[in-house]
């Protein structure tokens, strides 16, 4: 409980549970690890989350919810091609996400309850599941011109707002009555 900073040098696997609910812990360094197992650091007190070397791709090597509910995380920098389901549900004070143009999929309830106000989708974004930005206030909701092969779950946005929405315009009559519409 009192577990502030791990050295981590010769971790490369984070099993499943493994700082589950471990409030006091804040410093973990990531750039050795190889795999994160499901909710990890699910209500811990990590601030900062960045991956240099670990590359989340479509063989989920960060399994789901591994960073949920965690009240403290601010900001998330990733090399990711995919962020799994609920991987940063419920963490609060998440405000800046960065992510790279190589992004495919958001998983279900990934960003759900956070407090990022902007996102943009690039030209590779190929999935976004049931809730993955569910119950957002966003200032700025911006697709690529080129983001034209998405799937997006007609739930996808569910309870968010958007001020500002930008979306090509065959994309728009693609979704027009399933998502669009419902968006205040």
């Amino acid at each position: 409980k009192k577990l502030k900073t791990l050295k981590t040098d010769k971790i490369k696997e984070v099993k499943s549970y493994a700082f589950d609910c471990c409030e006091s812990l804040e410093v973990f360094d990531f750039s050795n690890i190889e795999k994160i197992g499901s909710e990890s650091f699910r209500s811990t007190g990590i601030k900062n989350v960045v991956f240099k070397k670990l590359i989340i791709d479509e063989m989920t090597i960060v399994t789901h919810g591994a960073f949920m509910e965690c009240k403290q995380l601010v900001s998330e920098c990733s090399e990711v091609k995919c962020i799994p389901r609920t991987m940063f549900c419920n963490c609060r004070k998440l405000t800046d996400l960065i992510l790279n143009k190589n992004i495919v999929h958001f998983g279900q309830y990934c960003l759900y309850k956070t407090a990022i106000k902007s996102i943009s989708f690039s030209e590779n974004t190929s999935a976004i599941d049931e809730c993955a930005l569910g119950e957002l206030n966003l200032t700025n909701v911006r697709f690529d011109e080129n983001c034209l092969d998405v799937t997006i779950d007609h739930n996808a946005f569910r309870n968010s707002t958007i001020e500002n929405l930008i979306v090509p315009e065959n994309l728009y009559k693609i979704y027009k009555t399933s998502i669009w519409d419902q968006l205040k």
